[in-house]
């Protein structure tokens, strides 16, 4: 059975030196010295390499590994591009539509940005903001959406996960998926406007890459797939809004690689994916799938498009 493992990472930046010191990063030093280990302990192989593999083509080494980075961040220009570059390896990027095309930044940067403005320790102030937003939105529902109190959602939703405790954990539920579409936005949008400082056009000008940095980087041998438009729990969609999300990330990677053609892949925002996901990916030629479950991929046409991923907190603890 063809194993590969396959690394996760986000942001990739000086830790000491950004702007939100309390941002869960990836220290370039730190990343450097995994790049290393990951050379001696492991055969690192491109997305073109999995997709033969996956193909019926030549099986990869043994203890094969696969480099991802999620969500477009200019970090992956400014610090990943360069060190992948200068080592001949190849990474696997996956940047929303919303975030290169849009300049907006994705709701789950906000969250992650809330959360790094209280240390990701005590968010109990930023849970009482939270009670206090939400209850203004009550008022302002003439739908009876907002039925639910917050105390009995609070209850429903607070359950701690491998890397976060169960008030933060509540936090990013409340704020991914748990509220309508329209009043989870506005919701989250009022509450950062109300706790950072900085202008989102601003924050999002130095956090994501452009269209051409992604050209870049595709004609240098690195490979760009989908992420989605959004960056939505695809799972939690109809199989209409997906196809939607997904062509348009189609429309962008055809924009970044032009009039040559190109494999893609898909990295499913959250990890969230389904029978309909999986369908609509494989019967646009999706060369396979990348999930965030933490373990081992098998290759083998089963797991095509359930791949599993490490997170990069993860690798050296499965050699």
């Amino acid at each position: 059975m063809n194993r590969l493992t396959i690394v996760m990472y986000h942001y990739v930046r000086s830790r000491e030196h950004g702007r939100y010191p309390n941002l869960r990063v990836r220290d370039t030093a730190e990343f450097r010295a995994q790049l290393d280990y990951i050379q001696e302990h492991y055969i690192p192989v491109s997305a073109d390499d999995v997709a033969l593999a996956l193909d019926g083509g030549h099986p990869l080494p043994e203890r094969a590994c696969l480099l991802t980075f999620d969500d477009g961040y200019l970090d992956h220009f400014i610090t990943v591009f360069p060190e992948l570059a200068r080592r001949g390896l190849s990474g696997a990027f996956y940047p929303p539509v919303e975030a290169i095309q849009g300049q907006k930044i994705l709701e789950v940067n906000k969250i992650q940005l809330l959360l790094a403005q209280y240390g990701y320790g005590d968010v109990h102030p930023l849970l009482e903001k939270l009670e206090a937003l939400y209850g203004v939105c009550q008022c302002e529902d003439g739908s009876g959406e907002l039925n639910e109190s917050f105390t009995h959602l609070r209850q429903r939703l607070t359950v701690p996960s491998r890397f976060d405790s169960a008030d933060i954990m509540f936090v990013k539920a409340l704020l991914q998926y748990a509220l309508p579409p329209f009043w989870r936005t506005r919701l989250l949008d009022r509450l950062f406007a109300e706790v950072m400082e900085t202008d989102e056009k601003v924050i999002a000008a130095e956090m994501y890459m452009s269209l051409d940095m992604l050209r870049v980087m595709a004609k240098s041998g690195m490979h760009v797939g989908s992420h989605g438009a959004s960056h939505v729990w695809l799972d939690k969609l109809s199989a209409d809004e997906q196809a939607l999300e997904i062509d348009q990330s189609l429309a962008m990677l055809a924009e970044v690689y032009g009039t040559r053609q190109f494999l893609w892949s898909m990295c499913y925002p959250f990890g969230g994916n389904n029978d309909d996901t999986r369908r609509l990916c494989s019967e646009r030629g999706c060369a396979f799938g990348v999930t965030t479950v933490p373990n081992i991929a098998e290759l083998n046409p089963e797991q095509q498009f359930k791949l599993s991923r490490l997170d990069t907190n993860d690798v050296l603890y499965h050699h």
